[in-house]
């Protein structure tokens, strides 16, 4: 019996692709049992290439992305990279804040100009149609993003997209170990260009890049608290080498007997006093903040008896603002609670750092009011209401942010770390509470901080 010359071919074919090659003239002809099995051959062999070509660029993507560092570079190298696996006409990358609550976008690049969805849009998590993928961490496509936004007329996000022209999507959740980090988009002007995508090839692809990002982002974090302890030593010696330096000048004059008189030195002391008490203030503050953000702090809330703390507080800023001819009255709601629940050791810090802000930031003889009343809810609001300068929008954006002292300037040259309010705001977070700033410029500023009811305030964190 003669053997067909096809089989020949095909065994030839099979070898061949063992070996990695997959462009093969495979004899189809003619259209018989034979023919067929060539035609399931070939459809193999291109099947085959495809992965192979998927699994040749996932291996060249991975080392194109380990090569990058920080988080910008690695998506840039990204956004290059991944042409040859996947479609797109644009790149977007949003990370998860607020533990998880909020999801905004932190980076995009596109094929076209004028984006409508842009570097800090920012959604709840929650009742989003999102929140599934995280779950299941199972790829998301959606071929035609103008039928999805008619059903869904209320997401932003896709009618800001289907306004850029976008028409298909393809989302892939992404995970650092166990916990989701945020979400790649890639996005097409097209629509169905999702339509046949091996989802398994968009989960090697987001198990690399999850795995890259996380990376990238603990060594920009690295980064910056290397960035903040250089600030940190910088600001120290630079703000004590002053104090210091004039303690060393009266030191000097006291010991060589130049100050004459019994008035004269009395009033040398005073100042070295009030100098040694500044620096001292500085350190005070460098130090709570290092341990507030490490946690070795840890807040003791307990049954206070408000008017008596609050007036505690009200002589305590009187004697700061007393410097500088100023006054510190105490204003409160009719019907406030005798008692409340809070840490009286940091709260104090926090109000104290707020009077004496005020005192440092507003005019000579300017007054100052310690506020205090209690929501229905049964939250406990707590204030400071200045006469100084005011701020503006964009100071106030990053009015709590470390070392961050702010536009004003103090009107009695009194020294400024930029650390107070970042103190207040990890205060008010172990509370569970929360710190606001009222203000614009000219018109003085009011810091609220506000604290949850006294059942919640009392729950161990």
């Amino acid at each position: 019996m003669e053997t067909d010359s096809r089989i020949e071919a095909y065994r030839q074919a099979a070898a061949a692709m063992r070996l990695g090659r997959f462009a093969l003239d495979i004899p189809v002809s003619p259209s018989d049992q034979v023919g067929a099995l060539g035609r399931e051959l070939r459809e193999l062999a291109h099947g085959l290439e495809r992965r192979f070509t998927e699994f040749d660029r996932l291996i060249r993507l991975n080392h194109d992305l380990n090569a990058g560092v920080l988080l910008e570079e690695v998506l840039e190298r990204l956004y290059a990279s991944f042409k040859g696996v996947i479609p797109y006409d644009r790149i977007g990358f949003a990370l998860l804040e607020d533990e998880g609550k909020t999801l905004r976008a932190h980076w995009a690049k596109m094929e076209y100009a004028y984006p409508c969805l842009t570097k800090g849009f920012a959604a709840p998590m929650a009742g989003s149609s999102l929140q599934p993928l995280l779950e299941s961490g199972r790829p998301r496509i959606l071929n035609d993003l103008r039928e999805y936004l008619a059903l869904h007329p209320a997401s932003e996000s896709t009618r800001l997209m289907v306004q850029e022209g976008i028409l298909s999507s393809l989302t892939c959740p992404l995970r650092a170990g166990r916990k989701p980090v945020g979400f790649l988009f890639f996005s097409s002007r097209f629509a169905k260009t999702y339509a046949q995508a091996h989802v398994a090839t968009f989960l090697e692809v987001a198990g690399t890049v999850s795995a890259v990002i996380e990376k990238s982002r603990l060594y920009g974090e690295l980064m910056e608290l290397n960035r903040l302890k250089n600030t940190f030593l910088g600001m120290a010696a630079h703000d004590l080498r002053g104090p210091l330096a004039d303690i060393q000048c009266y030191a000097d004059l006291l010991s060589n007997g130049l100050l004459e008189g019994d008035e004269a030195r009395a009033a040398a002391v005073k100042d070295i006093g009030r100098i040694a008490e500044s620096a001292l203030r500085l350190v005070e503050s460098l130090l709570d903040s290092a341990a507030i953000e490490s946690g070795s702090i840890q807040v003791r809330p307990v049954p206070v008896r408000l008017r008596d703390f609050l007036l505690r507080m009200q002589t305590r800023g009187s004697m700061l603002a007393r410097r500088k001819g100023m006054e510190v009255d105490l204003v409160t709601a009719p019907d406030l609670r005798p008692e409340s629940i809070l840490d009286p050791d940091r709260i104090e810090q926090a109000l104290m750092n707020l009077v004496a802000n005020a005192v440092k930031f507003s005019r000579p003889g300017a007054r100052i009011l310690l506020l205090a009343r209690r929501w229905e809810d049964g939250s406990l609001e707590l204030g400071v209401h200045d006469e100084g300068p005011g701020m503006s929008a964009s100071a106030r954006a990053g009015l709590f942010k470390d070392f961050a002292p702010g536009e004003a300037r103090p009107t009695g040259g009194e020294m400024s770390t930029g650390l107070g309010l970042a103190i207040v705001k990890r205060i008010m977070h172990a509370h569970r509470g929360t710190v606001k700033v009222i203000s614009a410029q000219g018109l003085g500023s009011i810091f609220l901080l506000r604290l949850p009811p006294d059942e919640a305030t009392s729950r161990p964190t």
